[in-house]
């Protein structure tokens, strides 16, 4: 197996939140505080979007719509792509041999 270029937790915990639904970054965090991952994997702000590039560039998720309600910024939301659901079954599979 080819090494993985973005092989740390957070990612594919973002991977994982992703096959689930499209979301923005900001509730990707608040579902990972929410579901107490926060304790496991290292979450930060700027950490959380570095990784979020790092998938889009490896191609396996992409921006699908930009939203904006009401004075909060505008958000991206992302999903998986093909590839990138492949690559997280493969991920998690690598972790339970």
């Amino acid at each position: 197996m080819a090494k993985r270029n973005v092989s740390n937790l957070l990612g594919l915990a973002v991977l994982s939140l992703l096959t689930e639904r499209p979301m923005h970054p900001y509730e990707m965090s608040a579902v990972m505080r929410q579901r107490d991952l926060s304790s496991a994997i290292k979450l930060n702000q700027s950490s959380l979007y570095s990784v979020i590039e790092a998938l889009q560039r490896e191609g396996w998720i992409v921006p699908v719509e930009t939203q904006r309600e009401g004075r909060y910024p505008e958000r991206t939301i992302y999903t998986t792509t093909e590839a990138g659901r492949a690559e997280f079954a493969d991920w998690l599979r690598s972790l339970i041999q």
